[in-house]
């Protein structure tokens, strides 16, 4: 299996974004919060993904770019294992949201995302 991160695999619509936060579970593992739904499948893509650093927080979009890359390449290299466990009559939208107000190293981020992707399993 590619451990890809395609254009179908990214969270991008608006009607899903809100009904998520309206109507999702959270897990948290420092220094990320997942939010998390269930939806009727649009495409065959068994996950959708979307990655939010504040701008309150990171004021240039340069650093919350950074982090944003960081944290969408810790969730492409631990994601064969949610969608291998994922429902096929289901999609998972996941909102990966970055909490500390200072960017931290990939070597932070990525045990975080493998302990998400651990209790994303379990759910």
């Amino acid at each position: 299996m590619a451990q890809r991160f395609g254009k179908a695999e990214k969270l991008k619509s608006r009607k899903w974004i809100e009904q998520l936060f309206a109507e999702g579970r959270s897990v948290r593992a420092y220094p990320i919060i997942a939010v998390y739904g269930f939806f009727d499948p649009v495409d065959k893509v068994p996950v959708k993904a979307g990655f939010s650093v504040s701008k309150r927080k990171f004021r240039k979009a340069v650093d919350r770019n950074l982090i944003k890359r960081r944290m969408r390449e810790a969730y492409r290299l631990e994601k064969p294992a949610v969608i291998l466990q994922t429902e096929p009559e289901r999609t998972m939208a996941v909102m990966f949201i970055y909490m500390p107000s200072k960017a931290m190293e990939f070597e932070a981020i990525l045990p975080a995302f493998k302990k998400l992707m651990t209790e994303l399993n379990n759910v």
